[in-house]
Protein backbone atom coordinates (compact mmCIF):
# COMPACT_ATOMS: atom_id res chain seq x y z
CA UNK A 1 0.00 0.00 0.00
CA UNK A 2 1.47 3.29 -0.76
CA UNK A 3 2.26 6.09 1.47
CA UNK A 4 -0.43 8.42 -0.33
CA UNK A 5 -3.22 5.37 -0.30
CA UNK A 6 -2.76 5.65 3.63
CA UNK A 7 -2.49 9.52 4.30
CA UNK A 8 -5.56 9.39 2.21
CA UNK A 9 -7.53 6.96 4.26
CA UNK A 10 -6.16 8.00 7.36
CA UNK A 11 -7.76 11.74 6.12
CA UNK A 12 -10.99 10.03 4.94
CA UNK A 13 -11.34 8.28 8.59
CA UNK A 14 -14.40 9.73 10.76
CA UNK A 15 -12.64 9.18 14.18
CA UNK A 16 -15.60 9.62 16.06
CA UNK A 17 -17.12 6.48 14.94
CA UNK A 18 -14.09 4.43 14.70
CA UNK A 19 -14.63 1.30 16.76
CA UNK A 20 -11.57 0.18 18.44
CA UNK A 21 -9.82 -2.23 15.50
CA UNK A 22 -10.77 0.91 13.50
CA UNK A 23 -8.89 3.12 15.85
CA UNK A 24 -6.12 0.42 16.06
CA UNK A 25 -5.31 0.08 12.61
CA UNK A 26 -5.33 3.73 12.52
CA UNK A 27 -2.49 4.36 14.72
CA UNK A 28 -0.90 1.65 12.90
CA UNK A 29 -1.07 3.07 9.57
CA UNK A 30 -0.20 6.51 11.24
CA UNK A 31 3.52 5.28 12.72
CA UNK A 32 3.99 3.07 9.41
CA UNK A 33 3.94 6.91 7.50
CA UNK A 34 5.64 8.72 10.55
CA UNK A 35 8.60 6.39 10.54
CA UNK A 36 8.70 6.21 6.31
CA UNK A 37 9.03 10.74 7.05
CA UNK A 38 11.69 9.99 9.42
CA UNK A 39 13.46 7.91 6.75
CA UNK A 40 12.84 10.93 4.01
CA UNK A 41 13.95 13.46 6.84
CA UNK A 42 17.36 11.27 6.76
CA UNK A 43 17.79 11.28 3.39
CA UNK A 44 17.41 15.06 3.48
CA UNK A 45 19.95 15.47 5.85
CA UNK A 46 22.03 13.35 3.77
CA UNK A 47 21.67 15.66 1.00
CA UNK A 48 22.38 18.77 2.85
CA UNK A 49 25.79 17.09 4.51
CA UNK A 50 27.07 16.50 0.87
CA UNK A 51 25.72 19.99 -0.08
CA UNK A 52 27.65 21.34 2.74
CA UNK A 53 30.83 19.54 1.36
CA UNK A 54 31.32 21.94 -1.35
CA UNK A 55 29.53 25.09 0.65
CA UNK A 56 31.68 25.56 3.61
CA UNK A 57 29.38 28.22 5.08
CA UNK A 58 26.06 25.54 4.97
CA UNK A 59 25.78 23.83 8.20
CA UNK A 60 23.52 20.97 8.01
CA UNK A 61 22.48 20.89 11.13
CA UNK A 62 21.25 24.44 11.59
CA UNK A 63 19.87 24.25 8.11
CA UNK A 64 17.88 21.22 9.63
CA UNK A 65 16.82 23.07 12.85
CA UNK A 66 15.41 25.85 10.75
CA UNK A 67 13.84 24.31 8.06
CA UNK A 68 11.84 22.04 10.92
CA UNK A 69 11.36 24.75 13.31
CA UNK A 70 12.88 22.85 15.84
CA UNK A 71 16.25 23.10 17.91
CA UNK A 72 19.97 22.52 16.93
CA UNK A 73 19.82 19.73 19.30
CA UNK A 74 17.24 17.99 17.27
CA UNK A 75 19.37 18.92 14.02
CA UNK A 76 22.35 17.63 14.90
CA UNK A 77 20.23 14.90 16.12
CA UNK A 78 18.99 14.70 12.58
CA UNK A 79 22.43 14.72 10.71
CA UNK A 80 23.77 12.14 12.73
CA UNK A 81 21.10 9.70 11.50
CA UNK A 82 22.38 10.05 8.25
CA UNK A 83 25.79 9.78 9.24
CA UNK A 84 24.61 6.49 11.01
CA UNK A 85 22.49 5.39 8.01
CA UNK A 86 25.59 6.09 5.80
CA UNK A 87 27.66 3.83 7.69
CA UNK A 88 25.11 1.23 8.43
CA UNK A 89 23.52 1.22 5.28
CA UNK A 90 21.19 -1.77 5.34
CA UNK A 91 19.55 0.28 8.27
CA UNK A 92 18.78 3.35 6.03
CA UNK A 93 17.42 0.68 3.96
CA UNK A 94 14.71 -0.26 6.36
CA UNK A 95 14.21 3.29 7.58
CA UNK A 96 13.30 4.34 4.20
CA UNK A 97 10.37 1.14 3.95
CA UNK A 98 9.07 2.59 7.59
CA UNK A 99 9.88 -0.58 8.97
CA UNK A 100 11.73 1.10 11.66
CA UNK A 101 11.55 4.43 12.55
CA UNK A 102 14.55 7.26 13.88
CA UNK A 103 14.48 6.09 17.36
CA UNK A 104 16.10 3.18 15.90
CA UNK A 105 18.83 4.54 13.86
CA UNK A 106 19.73 6.87 17.02
CA UNK A 107 20.43 3.63 19.01
CA UNK A 108 23.00 2.64 16.60
CA UNK A 109 23.94 6.33 16.72
CA UNK A 110 24.63 6.24 20.17
CA UNK A 111 26.27 3.24 20.68
CA UNK A 112 28.77 3.88 17.58
CA UNK A 113 30.02 7.08 19.33
CA UNK A 114 31.19 4.98 22.33
CA UNK A 115 33.32 2.97 20.28
CA UNK A 116 36.48 3.14 19.19
CA UNK A 117 37.29 3.84 15.57
CA UNK A 118 38.05 -0.55 14.42
CA UNK A 119 35.10 -1.04 16.79
CA UNK A 120 32.52 0.72 14.74
CA UNK A 121 33.49 -0.54 11.39
CA UNK A 122 33.14 -4.36 13.02
CA UNK A 123 29.64 -3.23 14.35
CA UNK A 124 29.05 -1.50 10.61
CA UNK A 125 30.01 -4.99 9.30
CA UNK A 126 26.64 -5.71 11.33
CA UNK A 127 24.35 -4.00 9.60
CA UNK A 128 22.27 -6.85 8.07
CA UNK A 129 21.64 -8.53 11.66
CA UNK A 130 21.14 -4.89 13.03
CA UNK A 131 18.30 -4.58 10.63
CA UNK A 132 16.53 -7.90 10.87
CA UNK A 133 16.98 -6.98 14.96
CA UNK A 134 15.79 -3.23 14.87
CA UNK A 135 12.71 -4.11 12.00
CA UNK A 136 11.31 -6.79 14.60
CA UNK A 137 11.36 -4.94 18.31
CA UNK A 138 10.40 -1.60 19.18
CA UNK A 139 13.26 1.25 19.62
CA UNK A 140 13.66 0.52 23.58
CA UNK A 141 14.19 -3.12 23.21
CA UNK A 142 16.41 -2.46 19.96
CA UNK A 143 18.45 0.26 22.15
CA UNK A 144 19.05 -2.32 25.09
CA UNK A 145 19.75 -4.93 22.28
CA UNK A 146 22.35 -3.08 20.84
CA UNK A 147 23.96 -1.56 23.83
CA UNK A 148 23.78 -4.75 25.73
CA UNK A 149 25.95 -6.75 23.25
CA UNK A 150 28.26 -4.27 23.06
CA UNK A 151 30.74 -4.68 19.73
CA UNK A 152 30.55 -8.23 18.06
CA UNK A 153 33.52 -10.16 18.28
CA UNK A 154 34.36 -11.49 14.71
CA UNK A 155 36.91 -13.41 15.29
CA UNK A 156 35.08 -16.30 16.50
Amino acid sequence: MSVVSVVAGLCALDVSCADQAAVERALTQSAGVRRWLDGVDVALAARLVKLAETSPSLFPEQTAATATRTGVRDGTKLVGRATTVAAVPELGAVLGTGEVSGAHIDAVTAALAGLEPAQRAVLAACGAELAVLAAGSTPDQFRRTVTSRGPPDRSR
